[in-house]
């Protein structure tokens, strides 16, 4: 087990009997190991040891019994072995004199070493704590080492460690500050102030070891002052510089230790820039330029200028092709250009083409484009590489196909194909009409169809819907629809239509028929049609039976069935007959205005008819009148004599128009 507990006070005094006092305890800056191979001989005993590989001491054991040095601090090493070795460097700064010890106390046996200067060899831990003065060897503004060398610890003991150091009226080291100020060829020194120096003495060399120095600037007192213009530098290189200070008083004269180096950059300024060397035509073109403190531009082709830090040329052509110059002038400096080519690449535009409009059941085509080795996407594509459209896969439409190149500056170019169905139509309409109605002619196709319909009689039509109003027997025949699609075949359909007549059938009129007459058959033209109606016996030959039909007026139809039915139709009478010896003739007339036998004329039964002619003696005719009137008597305005008078009379019936003629006289009296 391995532990030490060190604890370094500093004491700095300023001069006139001031002092600073300083206490070296700092976490993480003892390192120690736990095995002597591991520190590389005794070169660890000296200032410029590389300790870095050493781990950082740990914290201290609180089981340790070693009486510990009031104030000091344990420190383990890890890990845990019998041997133990810890180091802590630390720094002051140059004063008027210095004093300083170490108290220490550890198990077993160590010994202590400052920069590199044993102190002494210790084994019995009882006897200390132990005290070692190490003001002869201590030293302003380099590295002092404390080292402490253990061996044979062991249980829970360690060691215990303090060192107390006491600066009288030091000379502070200066801090060198950033320059200011900087062209390329000057610059700007600075530092802070030191209140207890005399002057300050500043170095500037291009060597960051100092080897060398740039002209008067090695130790060159700049007096009092805290900044120092450094002009007319040779450009293009770093400088360094480092200063210090000096005092003088009755105890002599000190000399700071030197401050930190500060690098100036004299070399050419950074320039950072950023520009395209090939763009595609209709790019923008952008500039870009950052120079700290200098004043840029740029010129180039087409007249192009500009003086901003980042800088755009739109809508790009052949014509900003070319180099492209900025330049940077920075303060006291050359002027720093560099010139940028750029190239705008204007290939042509793509441009692609189809034979279209195709036919949905055409050929494979290939669609062309002015570049090779183009890829072809869209509906119908079978080739994306060759560009190969097939109508068939895609159908009727219309389609958008995309053509495009590879390379630098691809380019896509889309044609759209229009591709028309074939075949797609429907007809419909009248196939029979009869004379006098009307044809319909009906059809339908897809977009783009260019059709037509002709016919008998010089018919044609544009329309889809059509009409022909009463049609005659001409209009029979074929009515052509023919249609067409752009790219696609002509297709011609034929919907026959015929015009029928109709029959027109008449009727002779017959009758009137007498209950007694024979069955007969009934004329009419044309022949064929169909009989029907009361006392019809036979309706293919118009057979008319009087006694089936019996007595009164029967309606009588005679037609045609079919696409175009007509008919025609008459009354046919049927009465009871009158026969003449039903007639009774009288042969007294007494018109002599008593009320009784004022008329004569026969007594016929009904449906009976008489038509009465009289003639005098002499055959004189004194009356005829019509059908059914009787004689009163009178001739002309004068009642007739009496005397012998003569009648001749037709006899007609309900059911007979053929007279029936009888002759005979009457008497006439005037009582």
């Amino acid at each position: 087990m391995k532990k030490l507990n060190l604890i370094i006070t500093i004491f700095i005094f300023t001069s006139s009997y001031l002092f600073s006092q300083t206490t070296l305890i700092t976490d993480g800056s003892w390192k120690g190991v736990g095995n002597s191979s591991s520190s590389g001989g005794m070169a660890w005993l000296f200032p410029g040891y590389d300790d870095s590989a050493w781990p950082a001491v740990e914290a201290p054991n609180v089981a340790n019994v070693i009486p510990v040095v009031p104030g000091s601090l344990s420190i383990w090493v890890l890990p845990y072995s019998d041997t133990a070795k810890m180091r802590k460097t630390f720094t002051v700064p140059v004063a008027d004199s210095y004093s300083g010890s170490i108290s220490i106390n550890a198990d077993n046996e160590f010994e202590l070493y400052f920069n590199s200067v044993s102190q002494g060899f210790y084994n019995n831990w009882m006897g200390g704590p132990y005290v070692f003065n190490i003001s002869p060897v201590l030293q302003g503004c380099v590295q002092n080492v404390i080292a402490i060398n253990g061996a044979n610890w062991g249980g829970p003991y360690g060691a215990s460690l303090s060192t107390t150091l006491t600066v009288t009226n030091p000379l502070n080291t200066p801090v060198a500050y950033e320059e200011t100020n900087v062209t390329c060829t000057s610059f700007t020194a600075n530092w802070d102030s030191v209140p207890t120096a005399d002057f300050y003495m500043l170095d500037v060399s291009t060597d960051p070891l100092f080897g060398s120095f740039y002209s008067v600037y090695n130790d060159y007192n700049v007096g009092s002052n805290l900044s120092q213009i450094l002009s007319s530098l040779p450009p293009g290189v770093n400088y360094y510089y480092r200063l210090r200070c000096q005092r003088t008083n009755g105890l002599g004269t000190l000399i700071s230790c030197y401050s930190n180096v500060i690098t100036v950059d004299l070399s050419d300024p950074t320039i950072n820039y950023s520009a395209p060397d090939s763009l595609c035509a209709g790019s923008t073109i952008t500039l870009q330029l950052t120079a700290p403190g200098g004043a840029l531009g740029w010129v180039g082709p087409a007249g192009f200028t500009s003086t901003d830090s980042v800088s755009y040329i739109t809508n790009t052509t052949a014509l900003n092709t070319g180099n492209y110059i900025y330049a940077v002038n920075y303060p006291g400096c050359p002027v720093i250009s560099d010139t940028i080519y750029i190239e705008i690449i204007d290939n042509a535009p793509l441009v692609v083409s189809n034979s279209g409009p195709y036919c949905s059941t055409a050929n494979i085509d290939t669609l062309l484009s002015n570049y090779p080795g183009v890829q072809w996407s869209g509906t119908g594509i079978i080739n994306t590489s060759l560009g190969t459209f097939n109508p068939s896969i895609s159908g009727a439409g219309t389609f958008n196909i995309i053509c495009t190149t590879s390379g630098f500056c691809p380019d896509t170019a889309t044609t759209n194909i229009i591709v028309n169905p074939n075949g797609i139509y429907n007809i419909s309409g009248s196939d029979t009409v009869c004379y006098g109605q009307n044809i319909t002619l009906q059809s339908t196709t897809g977009s783009g169809a260019i059709f037509s319909w002709s016919g008998p009689n010089s018919y044609a039509s544009g329309n889809n819907n059509n009409t022909i109003t009463q049609v005659d027997l001409i209009n029979t025949g074929d009515y052509i629809f023919t249609v067409y699609y752009p790219s696609c075949p002509t297709i011609q359909d034929t919907l026959t239509v015929t015009v029928l007549n109709y029959s027109s059938p008449v009727i002779t009129p017959t009758g009137p028929f007498c209950n007694t007459d024979p069955a007969s058959n009934l004329p009419a033209t044309p022949s064929g049609g169909i009989w029907s109606g009361i006392g019809i016996t036979n309706s293919g030959n118009g057979t008319f039976d009087p006694a089936v039909a019996g007595n009164g007026n029967h309606t009588i139809i005679y037609g045609f069935t079919g696409y175009c039915p007509s008919a025609d139709t008459i009354n046919v009478v049927v009465a009871t007959g009158v026969p003449l010896s039903s007639v009774i003739f009288p042969n007294v007339f007494t018109p002599n205005s008593d009320g009784v036998n004022e008329l004569y004329a026969p007594v016929v039964p009904s449906g009976g008819h008489y038509k009465l002619v009289i003639f005098n003696r002499w055959g004189v005719l004194i009356f005829e009148h019509e059908e059914d009137m009787a004689w009163n008597g009178m001739i002309g305005s004068t009642m007739a004599s009496e005397g012998t008078y003569y009648w001749i009379c037709e006899i007609t019936s309900d059911c007979s128009k053929t007279p029936l003629t009888e002759k005979g006289f009457l008497q006439v009296f005037q009582p």
